[in-house]
C-alpha cells in the first residue's frame, strides 16, 4: 500500500526519477503503476527488475519477510537499495542484511517516509524559525543509568541489550536494529 499510495507516485512525479519498472504478483497493481503512473515496464519477476541495466536504483517496499532475497539480489547486482522499515523480521535476518549491503558495498537506505511528507518537511521549517524549549536537566544522578546525571528522554541513547531488543520486538525507537551504519548512508552516498 505503502508504494502505491506513495513511493510510485513520488517517483513518477519527480523531474529527477524516471519510473522504469514497477514489480508485483498483481496484474491490477501492474496496471495501475504503468496507466496511472507511466512506468514503462512492469513485471512479475523481480530478477528481471534488478537485472535491466537501465534500472539505476531499487525501491523497495514489500513485506519485511521478502526483503533478504531482494536486498541480495540487488546487491549482487551492485544497485542502491532504498527499503522501506521495518528492514527485516528478525534482528538475525538485520544482521544478515547488514552483511550483504556492507559486502557488496552498496548504498542502502532505511526509509522513513513520513520524514520526507510535506507535513514534516513543513514542521521541521517552524521548528527552525521558532525552537522549541530545552528539557529542564537535573543534577540528580539518573536512577537506571549510574554516571548519567538529569535526562532528555526516558530512553538512553544507546541501543539495549539483545534481550530487551526480544522483548519490544526488535526495535528501539522506531527503528530496527542495529542500524546498518554508524553514519546515515542513502542512494547516491558514497
Amino acid at each position: 500500500m505503502l508504494a502505491r499510495s506513495q513511493h510510485i507516485p513520488n517517483i513518477a512525479r519527480s523531474p529527477r526519477t524516471v519510473l522504469h519498472t514497477c514489480c508485483d504478483l498483481s496484474g491490477p497493481v501492474l496496471d495501475e503503476c504503468r496507466n496511472t503512473n507511466g512506468a514503462l515496464h512492469v513485471t512479475q519477476h523481480y530478477h528481471e527488475a534488478i537485472a535491466d541495466p537501465e534500472v539505476d536504483a531499487i525501491c523497495l517496499a514489500t513485506t519485511e519477510r521478502l526483503r533478504l532475497p531482494l536486498i541480495s539480489a540487488a546487491a549482487e547486482a551492485g544497485k542502491p537499495v532504498y527499503c522501506e522499515k521495518p528492514v527485516a523480521a528478525t534482528l538475525e535476518e538485520m544482521y544478515e542484511v547488514q552483511r550483504v549491503v556492507r559486502k557488496a558495498g552498496i548504498p542502502f537506505c532505511a526509509g522513513h517516509n513520513r520524514r520526507s511528507s510535506p507535513a514534516m518537511v513543513d514542521a521541521r521549517s517552524l521548528r527552525q524559525h521558532a525552537p522549541l524549549r530545552e528539557a529542564p536537566r537535573s543534577s540528580r544522578p539518573h536512577p537506571r543509568f549510574p554516571g548519567r546525571t538529569g535526562r532528555r528522554s526516558r530512553t538512553p541513547r544507546t541501543p539495549p541489550c539483545p534481550r530487551h531488543c526480544r522483548w519490544r520486538g526488535g526495535t528501539w525507537r522506531g527503528r530496527v536494529l542495529p542500524d546498518l551504519s554508524a553514519r546515515p548512508s542513502s542512494i547516491g552516498a558514497s
